[in-house]
C-alpha cells in the first residue's frame, strides 16, 4: 500500500481523520433525524389517511411515548405503525451516507476512497454481499438457537407482514452500512494509507467502532470485548475478502437477525417490528449465549461466534490468495485513486486492480 514510513505530519493528519469522522457522523445523524421525520411522517399519513401524522412526529422528534401510535412499551408488533416506528429509527443514519459521500466526492485528497463502495473494489461483488449476508445470519443465528436450548427464553411468532419486512430489512441495511462507511471504508482507508497496515488499520477503526456504542444501554466488559470482535470481523471482510460489500452484508444481517427476526435487544436497544419475539409472560434469564440487558452480544457464546467468523474469513482469504485493491494508485482525472494520492511512485507498478485472485472467491 503506502510504501513511506508515517511521520509526524501523516499522523497527526490522521489523527484528523478520526475527529473529522466524528463530527462529520454528528452532522449526518442530524441530518438523518430530519430526513427520516419527514418519511415516517409521509409514510403514516399515508396509510392512516393523513390522521395521526403528528403523533409520529411526536414520538421520533420529542420521544413521547408509543403508546399514542397504539404500540406497547417493550411489546412487539408488525403493524403498519411498528414499522414505520422502525424504520424511521434506523433510517436516520441515511444523513451518514449523504455527508460522507459529499464530503469524499468533495475532497480530492480522500476521493479515492469512493472506490470502496464501488466496483473498483474488485471484491465487491454480489456474490460476496450474499456471502456476508448469509454469515451473518449464521453467526447471530447459532447464538439465538443455543440461548433458547439452554433456556434463556423462549420464542414465540409475532406475525408476517411481508411488505414491514422488506422496508425495515432496507432500513437496517442503511444503518449497518454507514456505520461500515464510516469504519470500514474512511476510516479504514485513511489509516492503511497512512500506516501501510492493514492490522493497524483494523485496529484503530474497531477502536472508533467500539466507542461509538460506549453509552448504549446494559454495556457490560464482555459486551465491548464482543463489539471489538465485531469490528475485526468487519474490517477482515475489507481486508481477507476484498469486500466492504461483504462489510455491509455481515453487518446488516447480523443486526436484522436479532432485532427483527428474532426481537432481542441490538447492542442493549429493541424496536417494537419482529417477526418473532420472546414468548409474553416469560422473563428472559442469563446465560451462555444471552445477556438481558445487552442481548446476544453481550454473551461468551457471541465470543466464541465472533472469534469462528474471524477464522473463517481469515481462511478463506488466504486460501483464495485475495489481494487487496488499492485504491490509492493508477488514479484519472476524477481522483479514484493516483501516485499523487499515494505519494510513492513505487507502488503504482505493485497496484491490485481486479485480479485473478480477487475474482477467484467471487
Amino acid at each position: 500500500m503506502a510504501g513511506e514510513r508515517p511521520t509526524p505530519k501523516s499522523v497527526l493528519g490522521l489523527i484528523g481523520s478520526y475527529a473529522l469522522a466524528f463530527a462529520l457522523l454528528v452532522l449526518g445523524s442530524v441530518v438523518g433525524g430530519v430526513v427520516a421525520i419527514f418519511i415516517a411522517a409521509f409514510a403514516y399519513g399515508a396509510v392512516t389517511s393523513g390522521e395521526g401524522v403528528q403523533d409520529m412526529v411526536n414520538v421520533l422528534a420529542l420521544q413521547d411515548g408509543l403508546g399514542m401510535l397504539g404500540l406497547a412499551e417493550g411489546e412487539y408488533s408488525t403493524s403498519a405503525a411498528a414499522a414505520i416506528f422502525t424504520v424511521a429509527s434506523y433510517l436516520s443514519f441515511i444523513g451518514i451516507w449523504i455527508v460522507f459521500l459529499v464530503y469524499l466526492r468533495a475532497s480530492r485528497r480522500v476521493r479515492p476512497i469512493l472506490g470502496a463502495v464501488t466496483r473498483r473494489t474488485a471484491g465487491n461483488t454480489p456474490a460476496r454481499l450474499g456471502l456476508g449476508l448469509l454469515l451473518g445470519f449464521a453467526l447471530n443465528g447459532a447464538c439465538v438457537l443455543v440461548a433458547v436450548l439452554e433456556g434463556s427464553f423462549s420464542l414465540s411468532l409475532v406475525g408476517v407482514n411481508v411488505a414491514g419486512i422488506i422496508v425495515v430489512f432496507l432500513a437496517v441495511f442503511v444503518q449497518s452500512s454507514a456505520e461500515e462507511l464510516v469504519c470500514r471504508c474512511y476510516l479504514y482507508q485513511r489509516t492503511l494509507h497512512v500506516g501501510g497496515s492493514h492490522v493497524v488499520a483494523i485496529v484503530l477503526s474497531t477502536v472508533f467502532f467500539v466507542a461509538l456504542h460506549l453509552a448504549n444501554s446494559g454495556l457490560t466488559a464482555l459486551a465491548l470485548v464482543n463489539l471489538a470482535l465485531c469490528g475485526v470481523l468487519f474490517g477482515l471482510a475489507v481486508w481477507k475478502l476484498d469486500s466492504p460489500w461483504a462489510a455491509f452484508g455481515l453487518h446488516a444481517s447480523w443486526n436484522f437477525t436479532q432485532a427483527v427476526l428474532f426481537g432481542l435487544p441490538n447492542s442493549g436497544g429493541t424496536t417494537p417490528f419482529a417477526i418473532f419475539g420472546v414468548t409474553p409472560g416469560t422473563t428472559p434469564a442469563a446465560g451462555f449465549a444471552y445477556d438481558p440487558g445487552f442481548g446476544i452480544e453481550g454473551s461468551a457464546m457471541a465470543t466464541v461466534v465472533l472469534i469462528a467468523g474471524c477464522a473463517l474469513l481469515w481462511w478463506l482469504g488466504e486460501r483464495r490468495g485475495v489481494r487487496p485493491t488499492d485504491l490509492w494508485v493508477d488514479a484519472g482525472a476524477d481522483g479514484l485513486g493516483g501516485p499523487e494520492c499515494s505519494g510513492d511512485p513505487a507502488t503504482a507498478a505493485g497496484s491490485s486492480g481486479p485480479t485473478a485472485e480477487n475474482i477467484a472467491i467471487s
